[in-house]
């Protein structure tokens, strides 16, 4: 089953990426999930996101779609889909998004409520080559679609780029 709602929510967002125009980004972290949770196993963790070009702007953030995925090595599984915002401060860029998915527990048993879970994220980065070199924060939680929501927290050192 996870690996089904994985490859549905990635298909759907490999769809999206493949129909914008331009001005995409792709930002891969490494990091951990669960040091900040007593009741989680800390556990190596991998994100990507993916932004579409800006649709507007709003208090100088520039938003638009986005899409991404995170994977622990405990086999939990997220992929989802939704809003991105981002501005930029000189050399530093501040990023935001909260995006609905699919969750999976792996072999930890990290349960967080039910399958739908919605994850916010906040990013920092500068410019570092052709690309952008950061520090996100990622949370999941279902914002209490059910009775039980304890939450999933993870760190990253990310680097991105623009196609």
């Amino acid at each position: 089953m996870k690996t089904l709602h994985f490859i549905a929510v990635l298909g759907f967002a490999t769809s999206v990426a493949a129909s914008a125009a331009s001005a995409q980004n792709w930002t891969f972290g490494l990091g951990t999930d669960g040091a900040y949770s007593s009741d989680e196993q800390e556990a190596a963790s991998l994100e990507g996101v993916w932004t579409d070009a800006p649709r507007g702007t709003f208090a100088g953030f520039d938003y638009g779609w986005g899409a991404g995925f995170e994977v622990d090595a405990d086999g939990d599984v997220w992929a989802g889909a939704g809003l991105h915002a981002q501005r930029d401060f000189d050399a530093v860029r501040l990023s935001l998004s909260i995006m609905p998915g699919l969750y999976e527990a792996g072999t930890s048993d990290t349960e967080l409520g039910g399958p739908v879970e919605i994850r916010s994220r906040l990013g920092v980065s500068v410019a570092a080559g052709q690309g952008r070199l950061g520090l996100s924060y990622a949370h999941i939680s279902n914002g209490g679609l059910y009775d039980d929501n304890p939450g999933k927290n993870a760190a990253y050192l990310t680097y991105g780029w623009a196609y």
